[in-house]
C-alpha cells in the first residue's frame, strides 16, 4: 500500500513537470513567432516537436539555450 501511494505522488510529480514543460515551450514558440520571421518559427517549432517525443530534458536545455540566444 505505503509503495503505490509513493508511485502515484511520482507519477503526480512528472505529470506537473511535464505540464510545465510544454507550457514553457508553447510560450517560447510564441515569442519567438512574434518576434520572428515566420519560416524561423517554423523550423524552430518542428525541431522542438523532435525533441519533446525524444527526450523531456533535453527539450528544456535547448528552450534555455534558445531564450539566452534570442535575449543575448
Amino acid at each position: 500500500m505505503c509503495w503505490e501511494k509513493i508511485e502515484v505522488e511520482a507519477l503526480v510529480m512528472i505529470l506537473k513537470v511535464v505540464v510545465v514543460v510544454v507550457v514553457v515551450e508553447v510560450v517560447v514558440v510564441l515569442i519567438i513567432i512574434a518576434a520572428a520571421e515566420v519560416t524561423t518559427a517554423f523550423v524552430f517549432l518542428i525541431v522542438v516537436v523532435v525533441q519533446i517525443v525524444e527526450n523531456k530534458l533535453h527539450v528544456v536545455l535547448v528552450v534555455l539555450m534558445l531564450v539566452v540566444t534570442v535575449v543575448g
